[in-house]
């Protein structure tokens, strides 16, 4: 789990650039994203309302015309009734089982169907006429009426003589025959004679719901319910008729102050919800065709718009995100790969140039790059020929510290054979010393192999003998597939020098070195054992003596190795008091 964490997070770090721009560029685009289209709400929520506004307003326009139509249509007619004599010779025949009152009937009829008051589907409007006191004469709509409402009316009609307009009656719950017309206007009209201009009588027009519906019924949708309002706040009509005779005064208000102001729309409230309300008079009727908007359709119509607008910025968004992707892509990966290619580059210290394709900055980063990787280049090939010569230089300098060490122990031994009067000892003693000098400080080889190391470690024993005697022994074991390995010149022979010198310091101590060498896991690995007195790691650190053991040779064989092939080999040194010493050499087996 922690693997794959630490490998997304790399992921991440080695795009963070590229998701930080495609991010922000994401962001940004929601961000304009959801303004405009919290702007487009809004207006299209005005832009509706004014739209469906402005459509009520023609429909309110149309009922305006259809009632200012019955209102010149009613006119005419119960003008032509109030002048003809046949409807005056009816309402004032006092018996109507006369010859005169029949004769006024007949006329009556044939008058109403002059005036298409009678089709030919029956009354186009129901007509009740009564006389002056209100008693019911006649009745084109109902088989019986009740007298009781209009005899009320007729009283009411008293002391206004002068008063010759129709009135406009709203009749809530009227008398039971009157069936469907429960709820109904009213318009009445005082007949007066020519003459003298003396009531004679009252004409009265019900207008019915089904009538008042047909205004406005074909002109209501589900965005605007139309219906009428009176001057006292009262819905005389309404296609839902639970609202026919309720009583709505706020509502009236507004829209007395919408009609007023020109208004398009007004908000108010109507049942207990905020709804935007369209009215026009209708002159006349003493009425209000109004037109309620809910908000809720108009929310639930811009909903529906902006679903389709929503989808489409979607669309449109996952579309710019796909180009931007792609366009990112193709700008960035160029120097991702210069990125990887300069991360190689620090691995593996080495500079090489790169071709880069993209854009105009990371063509310039890429030549940048490669001027700066040809420049590096040759700077750390000087150094790396200078660390060369200089290696070279501190190697032969660690030679020139060891040969004259040993020549010193050598001259010693020769000078001791020489003191006991040993000359022809002496001579063969030079004689050998010549030899080693020649093949290991005259020849210009570096490297040589095993066992000719082993040869010059032998030469060089030989050498010690003479001063020691037979009582140290030198021992060779060597693998087959070490001895044509190439190692340092003058390996070993300070590590004998040592043990002939230090591990047996005693005279009459004898004792054994022995050289073991093997090639293991790629390494060639040399040991000098020995079984003299060896030293503690206690010892080696702050005894006086232990420094003096360690010869400057074996430090300067460890330096060299170290110089020659890194860190990681060397010399290692054990050794336990009385317990010998074994030295082991680490170094590459390298090639035969």
């Amino acid at each position: 789990m922690k693997t794959n964490q630490r490998r997304f997070l790399k992921i991440v770090q080695a795009n963070s650039l590229f998701l930080e721009v495609l991010l922000l560029t994401v962001a940004g685009v929601v961000v304009a994203c959801t303004l405009t289209m919290a702007i487009s709400w809004n207006n299209s929520q005005k832009l509706h309302l004014d739209t469906i506004s402005y459509s009520s307003k023609q429909s309110l326009g149309q009922v305006q015309e259809a009632f200012a139509e019955w209102t010149q249509e009613h006119s005419s007619l119960l003008y032509a009734l109030q002048s003809g004599w046949a409807v005056q010779s009816f309402l004032t025949t006092q018996d109507a089982t006369t010859l005169e009152a029949r004769q006024a009937s007949y006329q009556l009829t044939t008058l109403l169907k002059q005036l298409d008051f009678i089709g030919e589907n029956g009354f186009s409007w129901p007509l009740i006429l009564t006389d002056v006191k209100g008693a019911v004469k006649k009745s084109y709509a109902y088989s019986t009426v009740t007298e009781e409402f209009f005899l009320q009316k007729a009283a009411s009609y008293k002391g206004q003589s002068t008063s010759n307009k129709p009135e406009y009656i709203f009749i809530q719950n009227g008398p039971s025959e009157w069936d469907v017309d429960h709820n109904c206007i009213l318009m009445s009209k005082t007949l007066r004679s020519r003459g003298n201009r003396e009531i004679y009588g009252f004409a009265y027009v019900v207008v019915r719901q089904g009538q008042l519906k047909s205004a406005y019924t074909a002109l209501s949708n589900a965005s605007s319910r139309l219906m009428l309002l009176n001057d006292e706040g009262i819905i005389v009509s309404a296609e839902d008729e639970t609202l026919i005779g309720r009583s709505f005064p706020q509502l009236l208000k507004t829209a007395r102050a919408a009609e007023q102001q020109d208004l398009a729309f007004a908000e108010a409230f109507f049942q207990e919800a905020k709804v935007h309300l369209v009215s026009v008079p209708i002159s006349n009727w003493g009425l209000h065709a109004i037109a309620i908007i809910d908000n809720q359709t108009v929310v639930q119509h811009v909903r529906e718009s902006f679903y389709e607008t929503l989808f489409v910025c979607l669309l449109v968004i996952l579309a710019m995100l796909l180009v931007l992707f792609t366009r990112l892509e193709f700008r960035f990966a160029p120097l991702r790969q210069l990125i990887r290619h300069m991360e190689r580059a620090k691995e593996k210290e080495m500079f090489m140039p790169i071709q880069i394709k993209g854009g105009y900055e990371v063509r310039q980063l890429g030549t940048a790059y490669n001027r700066m990787a040809q420049r590096a280049e040759s700077y750390v090939g000087a150094l790396q020929e200078k660390e060369r010569q200089k290696r070279k230089m501190e190697i032969r300098s660690l030679r020139m510290q060891l040969d004259p060490h040993f020549i010193y122990n050598t001259l010693a031994s020769i000078k001791f054979l020489i003191i006991h009067g040993e000359n022809q000892n002496a001579e063969k003693a030079l004689d050998m010393l010549t030899l080693l000098l020649r093949s290991n400080i005259s020849s210009d080889q570096e490297f040589i192999t095993l066992e000719r190391e082993l040869a010059s470690v032998e030469s060089y024993a030989f050498l010690q003998k003479i001063r020691f005697g037979d009582r140290i022994s030198l021992q060779f074991h060597c693998e087959e597939s070490a001895k044509d390995r190439l190692v340092p010149k003058l390996m070993l022979q300070p590590f004998v020098e040592n043990a002939f010198f230090h591990a047996f310091p005693e005279e009459n101590d004898s004792g054994l070195v022995s050289i073991f060498a093997r090639v293991k896991k790629g390494k060639l690995v040399c040991e000098i054992i020995d079984n003299g007195c060896g030293f503690s790691s206690q010892e080696a650190v702050t005894s006086h003596s232990a420094q003096e053991r360690e010869s400057i040779g074996i430090r300067n064989v460890n330096e060299r190795l170290q110089l020659l092939y890194g860190e990681n080999f060397g010399v290692s040194i054990s050794s336990s008091v009385g317990g010998g010493t074994c030295v082991t050499i680490r170094l590459p087996a390298g090639d035969q």
